[in-house]
């Protein structure tokens, strides 16, 4: 087999993630709380922008980890175990998922929050990445979890059958999309009801699928080890700069410029694992980062609640009130209902 462990990766909790997650989920907070703010439009979208990006760096990690960690198998046992993994990402995304939605129907009957049955529907079988799922804001975030999820089913089936060429797979996957999106962008994607619902489920993936591409380039050693270790410090300063213009689409082609955004962040945080020496490793492993990285799961699914404009919740979704309620519920649900859970998935390694 042509996959080695590289050195950096090889604990079993990698430096410097938890950090990345901590800057993430800020981009989102920061986002969504300011939909209180009164700016104006072109502020507005900036911000809104901001919190996406947070999105699609949780996208290139997610990518990048569970690929190190079924990569690590494999090298280890000679296999993948599908049935672990998927029961791992059971333990670790459904209780919580499922807990806030059971907690959004007693509070959608209770304060008539009008949350339509089927958001309810496209959060609970992860399909609110379809815009027939889509229209209400304390499900609305589920869109990502669904693109997650979709990516869960699939991509460990072929990795564990086509080890060798999933390099291959995953960069025809990533043009595809790229593809998909130029069609969209001009016009003429075909009405093709098969080729559409594929077009929308896959739209947004080049974060998960270049964050897997990055673990397995690693791995096969495709990557300029000393390069990074000699100018990490500078390519961790230099990127962030670069990712944004292309986030964004003030330069480049619209339909290509995710991929070549989520492409930076994935060479980034490559960097940032890699380099032990910047400073901004150093940053992302302080006891704060790390916490907040640790809760950033928990951050994520809880916000939506206290982050809407629509009055319902009174001065409990008001700053900075709201602020401290999201952090108070995170971290009791991490600490007194997740962690349970979590020490069962444990031991499906």
């Amino acid at each position: 087999m042509q996959y080695k462990i590289p050195p950096a990766f090889a604990a079993d909790r990698l430096p410097a993630l938890d950090g990345i997650r901590a800057v993430s989920i800020s981009l989102v907070l920061f986002s969504h709380l300011s939909n209180a703010f009164k700016v104006n439009q072109q502020t507005h979208f900036i911000i809104e922008q901001a919190g996406v990006l947070g999105v699609h760096i949780f996208f290139v990690i997610s990518g990048f980890l569970i690929t190190t960690l079924l990569l690590k198998e494999k090298i280890h046992t000679g296999n993948i175990s599908l049935k672990n993994f998927y029961i791992r990402r059971a333990l670790r995304i459904f209780p919580v998922a499922f807990l806030y939605l059971f907690c959004m129907l007693l509070l959608n009957a209770l304060l008539h929050l009008n949350i339509p049955l089927k958001c309810f529907l496209g959060a609970a079988f992860f399909m609110g990445n379809l815009a027939y799922f889509q229209g209400n804001w304390y499900t609305a975030h589920y869109w990502s979890l669904s693109i997650e999820e979709q990516y869960y089913l699939v991509f460990p089936l072929l990795l564990k059958k086509f080890t060798n060429s999933i390099d291959w797979l995953l960069i025809i996957a990533i043009f595809g999309i790229v593809f998909f999106r130029a069609l969209a962008y001009s016009g003429h994607f075909p009405e093709w009801p098969f080729l559409k619902l594929t077009g929308l489920l896959i739209y947004q993936s080049d974060g998960v699928l270049m964050g897997s591409l990055l673990a397995v380039a690693a791995f096969k050693n495709w990557l300029p080890i000393t390069f990074f270790q000699k100018y990490g410090v500078y390519i961790t300063l230099i990127l962030p700069f670069f990712i944004w213009p292309f986030y964004s689409n003030r330069i480049g082609i619209d339909a290509l410029n995710p991929a070549i955004a989520t492409l930076m962040i994935a060479l980034l945080l490559h960097s940032v694992i890699i380099a032990e020496q910047t400073m901004l490793f150093r940053l992302l492993n302080n006891k704060y980062a790390i916490l907040v990285g640790k809760l950033s799961f928990s951050l994520y699914i809880w916000q939506q609640l206290l982050t809407g404009i629509d009055g319902k919740l009174g001065r409990f979704a008001q700053f900075p009130q709201n602020l401290l309620l999201i952090a108070l519920l995170a971290w009791s649900s991490y600490y007194f209902f997740e962690r349970r859970f979590l020490r069962v998935k444990n031991k499906f390694h």
